[in-house]
Formats: structure tokens, C-alpha cells, sequence
């Protein structure tokens, strides 16, 4: 048992979400997702997983699968919406816009709203003179921020691709938004 391993309602909510099949399998979906939140949080590589784990290329084999067929980006939308109706909010988010400070600033943001589509709204402090004072809608990105680096795999960018890193954010989110319902 380790600290990152699901929660009962946590798995219950993703085998609900899953629609899983019930069929005979060597080892049960809620130690792979067990494996791969593991490997986030601790940030070892993949070969490293602990022995009382599946092997490797059984977890990871999963993690590819799901990953291409973007079952985490549904599984985050879900989940999500769950955790904000939960709370008392609107299932769609309230901020439609990427928050960033002045260093996003000029050729960045136009890169960034033309391949993805997304709008990057820069927020500078007016409070230099005063010493430190939380930015309205910003804090909300830095503590996201501190969120992610709680998890060794994002503290510093491990990953070969650009999509495999994206994966590796979705995967602490999932987590973090599942410690939520």
C-alpha cells in the first residue's frame, strides 16, 4: 500500500467511469492505475516501478493505450465537471482564458494562440512599490502550479515528448481531482 494508491471511492468512481467489462485479468485495472499514479508522484522511470507492481510494459502498455485513444482527456472532463457540481459550480470552468504574468509576454502567446487556440490573457502586478500581493485570477494559476510540482515527474521535464509530458499533467490532475470527490 502505498500513498498514492486510489482511494475505494476514487476507484469506484473511475470503474464507473470506465463502463469496465467484467472478464478474467492477471492483474486488476486499479493496480495499473495504482503503477501509474505511482510513477507520477514519485517521478521514477518506468523500469523502476516497485516488484509488487505488474511489470512495467504491462503498465505502460495501458498508460499507451489510454493516452492514444485520449481516454485521460475524457476521464479529466468528466471528473472535472463531477468535482465543480459537487462544490456548488457551474460544470464548465468560469475562466476560459490561460492567466500568465508579463514574462508570456509578445511572440510566445501569438505561437501559443495560433497552434493550440488558446488565449493567453497577461496579468501584471500594480503592486511593486507595496511588496508581494496575490493577483486576483492568478493565484489561482500559481497554486495550480504548486500543485503539479508535488509530483516529482513534472517538478522538472523528464519526458521525451511534448505529448507524453501533456499525459503526465492529465495524470496528476486526474489524481488530484479524485482526492477531491
Amino acid at each position: 500500500m502505498y500513498q498514492t494508491d486510489l482511494t475505494e471511492t476514487g476507484w469506484q468512481y473511475i470503474t464507473k467511469v470506465l463502463n469496465l467489462q467484467e472478464r478474467k485479468r492477471k492483474y486488476d485495472l486499479r493496480l495499473i492505475w495504482n503503477a501509474i499514479f505511482y510513477l507520477v508522484k514519485t517521478g521514477c522511470q518506468w523500469r523502476m516501478l516497485p516488484l509488487d507492481f505488474p511489470k512495467w510494459q504491462l503498465v505502460y502498455y495501458y498508460y499507451r493505450k489510454w493516452a492514444s485513444q485520449l481516454d485521460f482527456d475524457l476521464w479529466l472532463e468528466k471528473l472535472r465537471g463531477h468535482v465543480r457540481v459537487k462544490r456548488g459550480q457551474s460544470m464548465a470552468p468560469s475562466v476560459k482564458n490561460i492567466l500568465a504574468d508579463g514574462g508570456y509576454r509578445g511572440e510566445l502567446v501569438d505561437n501559443i494562440r495560433k497552434k493550440f487556440g488558446y488565449v493567453i490573457q497577461v496579468v501584471i502586478s500594480t503592486y511593486k512599490k507595496l511588496g508581494f500581493r496575490p493577483i486576483q485570477k492568478r493565484w489561482i494559476v500559481e497554486r495550480t502550479f504548486s500543485w503539479m510540482d508535488d509530483n516529482r515527474k513534472l517538478c522538472r521535464n523528464y519526458e521525451l515528448t511534448f505529448d507524453s509530458a501533456e499525459e503526465m499533467v492529465k495524470l496528476a490532475t486526474i489524481r488530484l481531482l479524485l482526492r477531491k470527490i
